[in-house]
């Protein structure tokens, strides 16, 4: 385990807290201690931790004051609360506001372990997600971007342009097209024939998205649009 994984561990009890830092330490976790909640948020607040090992019932403020505050300033730690076997519904309810998991009292250390382990495991899962869902949202910030200026560009263009789509269905058209072609535009895009009413330039728009060659009609065609 890399040695940048830091473990919080809190309670009240002197000999937990040394427990768990003699069974975390050779694991290669780097292994922070505080008394109490309250103590535990101060820790928060000054060091970068990846899991809270936070014991239910403690002095000052237990795991449910801690998750209070944890679920709203840092949501992205996983907290795994420490109970005895007579607080196990307490401790339930507390997974209940957020915590990841519980581990009973006394635990031993492949349980404990591997628990950590799997905390760990969901908070870098998280992490990932959020980053490809981040970089998705910037990808589609980007595209819609690009079309608009896209958009903006054709509408400039003094030339008329008409784009279609592999089924014909008209996906782009500008307004010095429509007025060359003296149509006014459907309210919504729709196939070529809702713009375009010549036969021949509709046979010279079909040749060319079944990819076949520009028909000598459709170059006429076009070149009378360019005289007019």
């Amino acid at each position: 385990m890399p040695d940048q994984y830091t473990v919080l561990v809190v309670d009240d009890e002197k000999v937990l807290r040394d427990g768990c830092t003699l069974i975390l330490k050779p694991e290669g976790y780097r292994v922070l201690t505080a008394d109490n909640g309250k103590q535990a948020l101060a820790v928060l607040a000054a060091a970068p931790v990846n899991v809270i090992l936070c014991d239910l019932k403690m002095p000052v403020m237990g795991a449910l004051e801690v998750l209070e505050q944890t679920s709203v300033r840092y949501p992205d730690i996983p907290v795994i609360i420490m109970t005895g076997l007579g607080t196990v519904t307490d401790a339930v309810e507390c997974m209940k506001k957020g915590a990841y998991d519980f581990v009973t009292k006394p635990f031993s250390i492949d349980h404990l372990c591997m628990v950590i382990k799997r905390a760990l495991e969901k908070q870098l899962l998280e992490q990932q997600t959020r980053r490809l869902q981040e970089e998705q949202a910037r990808n589609l910030y980007n595209l819609a971007l690009e079309q608009s200026r896209m958009h903006t560009i054709v509408n400039c263009m003094a030339d008329g342009v008409l784009v279609t789509n592999r089924d014909g269905e008209v996906v782009m058209c500008n307004s010095t097209l429509l007025q060359l072609l003296g149509v006014q535009a459907p309210p919504h895009l729709g196939p070529v024939e809702a713009y375009v009413r010549d036969r021949d330039f509709q046979v010279a728009i079909e040749s060319l998205l079944a990819g076949g060659p520009l028909p000598q009609e459709f170059q006429q065609f076009a070149q009378n649009f360019r005289q007019i």
